[in-house]
Order: structure tokens, then sequence, then C-alpha cells
């Protein structure tokens, strides 16, 4: 029983392996051929009586993203492309799977464990593969079905939907397999850390020296070489169908996209950090107005880059913000992640490129959020919190006054933590005007002497 808990099983088609192989053999030729064995493949077999005009009418019904993609944002030279030279490598890829698997099995990142899972660039590519065939399932990730089913059959929005921009990067990806592109034997780290209760700080009485801050108005999170990423994850780490900062990390980054087949939900002591990715699209915008740039032009070391995935508490207001509950949650949270980025650097102080975490579809006050991660990553150690504010002047104007004022003063993070506090106790006397309190506002150079001295 020990066995079943530590690791997966891989192919979970419905059909024998056997005939996974003939099915493949040889590979299809033509949209048609490919939604058929698609259709086969996630029904996990196939009726016989339907007449196969209507099923693949039905299977372009299913995989309407899927089918859009193909008729209206691939030229017919890029299809004839993908079918004659770019499928057939992803086939062989697949075939692979008892080759690159040999127990057919793949180890779990399993709750509050540490753990790490290692993988080479072929392993990840043979993975993806299965993902693109419908051969893989996991209740875990974003979307629960642990392949990409979701990318083919959801359209969102009325002029690009964020699948397509997302099957770009994928078959992106999978023409530089076919051309060769990818060093296969380069790996990939999962890490899985929790933080133990003995490590969680004391957030009112710890004297820590605040680290550096580099607010930047301008470029995005990963432009810093170096920079840790911050990905603003869900519980549930993985690819999704819209368009939020996690969903587009993922989708122009596709091989992040196989640690939903081995990382549960993380726990409010967890975080994660997926090391050797590598990005292969840019594109702009965010939520319906995403859209595909190309592909990945700037040299990279892709084996040094490193996200790390912290999920924010979802809220409805600034008091439940406020909540001791809710504080020492997010603090620890972040602090758990960035000591997990910070010891994955060994001794050089890292560099965290963050932003508004949590405050999107989750609702987090921003200088509350800014505040909070910045003395967590003071009391992690980091040398640098990166933050990119994506054009919010008023907002970078502020912090970094608040910031200045702060080490100026030589305030530690109990400082930061006890400025919140105050803040709290003003919030608390105004019940009702919430939503125009701003932390900045009400202490604009940082912790006050007041706070500095208290007990």
């Amino acid at each position: 029983a020990m066995e079943e808990k530590t690791c997966r099983p891989l192919f979970t088609s419905g059909l024998s392996w056997e005939t996974f192989v003939q099915t493949l053999t040889p590979p299809p030729v033509c949209v048609r051929d490919l939604f058929r064995i698609l259709s086969l493949f996630a029904g996990g077999g196939v009726d016989a009586d339907v007449d196969a005009a209507e099923a693949e009418a039905e299977a372009k019904e299913t995989l309407i993203a899927l089918a859009h993609f193909f008729q209206d944002h691939l030229s017919p030279s890029e299809r004839d492309a993908f079918f004659h030279h770019t499928l057939p490598r992803v086939v062989s890829l697949a075939l692979r799977l008892p080759v690159l698997f040999p127990e057919r099995t793949l180890p779990l990142l399993r709750q509050g464990v540490e753990g790490r899972v290692v993988l080479t660039r072929e392993q990840v590519a043979c993975l993806l593969a299965h993902m693109f065939f419908l051969t893989t399932s996991s209740r875990f990730g974003l979307m629960g079905c642990g392949n990409f089913l979701p990318y083919f059959q959801i359209l969102l929005g009325t002029e690009v939907s964020p699948t397509e921009v997302y099957l770009r990067a994928l078959f992106l990806h999978f023409d530089h397999l076919a051309a060769g592109l990818v060093p296969l034997e380069e790996t990939l780290t999962f890490r899985r850390h929790a933080l133990q209760s003995e490590a969680i700080p004391c957030w009112k009485d710890t004297r820590s020296p605040l680290c550096h801050v580099d607010i930047r108005t301008e470029g995005a999170i990963g432009d810093h070489p170096g920079e840790v990423e911050l990905d603003f994850a869900n519980e549930d780490i993985g690819f999704g169908v819209t368009a939020t900062q996690e969903e587009i990390l993922f989708g122009m980054s596709p091989e992040m996209c196989v640690v939903c087949l081995f990382c549960p939900t993380m726990q409010e002591n967890e975080a994660v950090l997926i090391r050797g990715m590598t990005r292969v699209g840019a594109c702009t915008g965010y939520g319906s107005s995403l859209r595909w740039k190309g592909p990945w032009e700037e040299p990279h070391d892709w084996s040094q880059r490193r996200v790390l995935a912290i999920d924010a508490l979802p809220v409805t207001s600034l008091s439940e913000q406020l909540a001791h509950t809710a504080l020492t949650r997010e603090l620890n949270k972040a602090f758990c992640g960035f000591s997990l980025a910070q010891d994955d650097s060994r001794s050089s102080p890292v560099r965290i490129g963050s932003g508004h975490w949590g405050c999107g579809v989750f609702g987090g006050n921003k200088p509350l959020k800014a505040i909070l991660q910045w003395a967590a990553a003071s009391q992690a150690a980091c040398g640098e919190l990166g933050y990119y504010t994506f054009g919010g002047t008023d907002f970078a104007l502020a912090f970094q006054r608040f910031v200045e004022g702060a080490r100026g003063n030589g305030a530690t993070v109990s400082d930061l933590y006890r400025t919140v506090l105050a803040f709290r106790e003003i919030v608390d006397k105004q019940q009702g005007e919430e939503e125009e309190q701003n932390l900045f506002s009400f202490f604009p150079n940082g912790p006050s002497m007041k706070q500095m001295n208290s007990p």
C-alpha cells in the first residue's frame, strides 16, 4: 500500500498500450485523422457503430478550440509542417514511454513532505506528448484533468482565446523538439517544501534587517537575469484556460505543465520551486487582452531558470486581510517560499521577482501585500525583492518613499509587522470606508518611531 502513495501510474488511457501503439503507427497525416484519434483516446475506446463522418463532426464540436486553432491560426503551410515534421516527433516521444519510464509510474510530491522530482527534458517531452494525446489523467492541477483537453475544448473571449495563445506555445515547443533544438539530457527539478512549525518566525519580535527593494514600473517578472520568478499560484498549481498571471506563465513555458501530474494541492505551509524550464513563447496583455507576440527571442540559460509557486488567500475585504490569522498565513506562506528559493541558491543572496501577488482575482490589497512580501523576503535573508508594478507609477512612488524611509530609519522586519498592526487599528476605527484606505497614506515614510520603539 505504501507504493501507491509515493508514485502514480503514468499511462491512464482506457486503451491497452498495444492499441495505443497501433493507432499511432503510422502517425495521423491530417486534422481529420488526428481528431479521430484524440476522440478515441479521450473516450478510452471507440463505438464501432458510429458513422465516421458523425464521429468527426462530434470530435470537432468537443475539441472546438483545437479545431478553431487549425482552421484560423495555422496557415496551410504551417499545418503541413505540423503533420509532416512535428507530429511524427510527438508520436515518437509518446512511444518512448516504456523506455523513459520503465516502471510506468511517476513519483509524487506528497503533501507535508520535503521532496523533489528530477526529470530530463526528454522525459518531460514524453509526458507532454501524452498530455497532448489525452492519455494521462490526474486530479491535481488547476484544471484537475492532467492533460490538455481544456486547451482543446475551451474558447473564451471574442477575438483571441487564451487557449489559442497557449496552443501556439505548445506547438512551438513541439516544433523545437522536432528540429532537435531541445537539449534532451538536461534536467528539470520540481521541489516541494513544507515549513515546519519550529521554523516559523515570531513576526512581532524578529530584528532581521530589511533587504533591498528594486521597484520597476517597466518590464515584467523574469526580465532581470537570474531572478527567481514568483508564480502567483493557485493552491492547485498548473496551467489553465483564462489568462491569470500563473496561467500565462505555464502557457508560455509548456514544460512546467507536467507538474500537475504529480503535485497535489499545496497546503498553507507549503511552496513549490521549479528549476530548468524553457520559456518558448512571448505574449502581451493579461486577461481578455492576452495576445501572442511570437517565439521568445532572448538568449537565456534555461537550466538556471527558477519559478517559485506560492498561493495567496482569496479575500473579499481589507479587514479580512488584516485579521491575525490571515496576516500570519500570508507572511508564513511567503516566508516558506522565499526560504526555499534562498536555500536553492545555496549561499548567494537570491533576487525574488514579484509584484502584486494575490491582488488580481484573489482581491488582495496592494500596499499590504507589498509590505508582507518585503518582510518575508527580508526574514528569509534574500538579497533583493524585485517588485514589478506593471505601469502603476503612483503605487511605485508611494512604495519607494515607504522603503526609503524604513531603510533610512534602520527599521527591521518586526517594525514592518508593527506598522501593519497600527494600520489595522486605523482601519478598525474607520469601518465602512475601507476600500479607499492605503497603508502608504498613513505611513508614507515607513514605520514611525512610535512603532519602532514600542515594546
